[in-house]
């Protein structure tokens, strides 16, 4: 395991290793978004498991942007306090601090948002879900919203932010060909459709500068009819790079749209199952990091050691993802380093559910089994 547990420069922060804990949702905040003890447990044991970078999950910019009831907040000046202590733990453990910062737009529930949610063209998530297409002031707002949460981040101690453009959530509708059908300048061509992005990066390069990283996370395949194709997202991936992206984060989104888009549901997963084989998005990372000079994340079932050593030894990427194996196991770095074996997630998928239902569970791990 010489790569995975080698150093790695990224920007002017070395990280300890290539093993990176993803964002996940745990809907361990209060319902007002705050930080609670659980959750300040929680990535306390994920940081001193041995990971080399934490990227903490979703800090939502707006409160029309929650991903669940409990999602946690970054668009007041309060998040900025709680949100020191967890940077802090995080450096204590020598782990890189990123925070993610989404909008769930189609993806939100008026049943906990109190309005309808937003989409670049009103073209629901849900078949039970109607949405707002957004306006062009309600882009300008979003754009600044997210720039706002970035400088409370990088106030909070955070190395880096990770903008979600991926798995269906506001800025990944804006980059998909099912979602975004706008006929502005936020829409049609791969260049018009990232716009929201690139204004995003450049907005926050002009409020914090070089004083934090900027990685992007986006689908390098959407799998369904009129979905992002993988020349689509090498394009997307030069374009992040060109406005100042300094990481991108590879993942993949299986969508089905129906014949006429927005009559019915559009279902979507984002992560592999217990039949899928080990490593199933790294062809996607691969082609997108050949194709820019900038770090590459992969992601996807990469919890066989080998595997994600092959990895990297063979340039699909430069750093690997691990996020249901450390919520399962978080000294899964720690047992590998040590030549012991891990816990291992069933990819049962339990976790998810949870995450809807008030808050992540695991069928494996003992500290976050359901409670009869």
């Amino acid at each position: 395991m010489n790569l995975l547990f080698s150093p790695f420069q990224l920007g002017g922060k070395e990280l300890k290793n290539r093993m990176v804990f993803p964002p996940t949702t745990t809907s361990f905040a209060t319902p007002k978004g705050e930080v609670t003890p659980k959750l300040v447990d929680y990535y306390r044991q994920r940081a001193a498991g041995g990971v080399g970078t934490v990227i903490m999950e979703p800090g939502v910019v707006n409160p029309r942007g929650k991903l669940t009831s409990q999602s946690m907040e970054i668009y007041t000046e309060e998040s900025v306090t709680f949100l020191k202590e967890i940077t802090g733990i995080f450096k204590t453990n020598g782990a890189a601090a990123f925070i993610q910062l989404a909008h769930s737009g189609p993806r939100g529930r008026a049943s906990f948002l109190g309005e309808r949610p937003v989409s670049p063209s009103g073209i629901p998530f849900f078949q039970d879900e109607p949405v707002e297409e957004l306006t062009r002031e309600g882009i300008d707002r979003v754009v600044k919203d997210f720039v706002a949460a970035a400088l409370r981040a990088q106030q909070a101690g955070f190395d880096g932010i990770e903008l979600h453009g991926a798995h269906g959530y506001l800025l990944s509708s804006f980059l998909s060909p099912i979602m975004n059908r706008r006929t502005d300048e936020y829409g049609g061509s791969n260049r018009n459709r990232a716009k929201i992005m690139v204004d995003i990066i450049t907005g926050i390069r002009e409020q914090v500068g070089n004083k934090i990283l900027i990685g992007v996370r986006l689908n390098g395949k959407e799998y369904g009819e009129q979905g992002l194709a993988d020349s689509d997202a090498i394009e997307l991936a030069r374009i992040f790079e060109a406005a100042g992206a300094d990481l991108l984060h590879v993942s993949a989104l299986e969508v089905e749209v129906p014949a006429l888009v927005g009559v019915a549901a559009i279902p979507a997963t984002s992560a592999p199952g217990r039949n899928d084989p080990h490593g199933p998005f790294l062809r996607y990372a691969r082609q997108v990091k050949k194709a820019v000079h900038i770090p590459v994340i992969a992601v996807g079932k990469l919890d066989n050691p080998e595997v994600a050593e092959k990895a990297l030894a063979e340039k699909d990427c430069d750093l690997v993802a691990l996020g249901r194996s450390l919520i399962v196991d978080p000294n899964w770095p720690n047992k590998v380093k040590d030549g012991s074996t891990p816990d291992q997630c069933l990819y049962c998928n339990t976790c998810f559910k949870g995450i809807a239902q008030g808050g992540l569970i695991c069928a494996v791990n003992p500290e976050l089994k359901a409670k009869k």
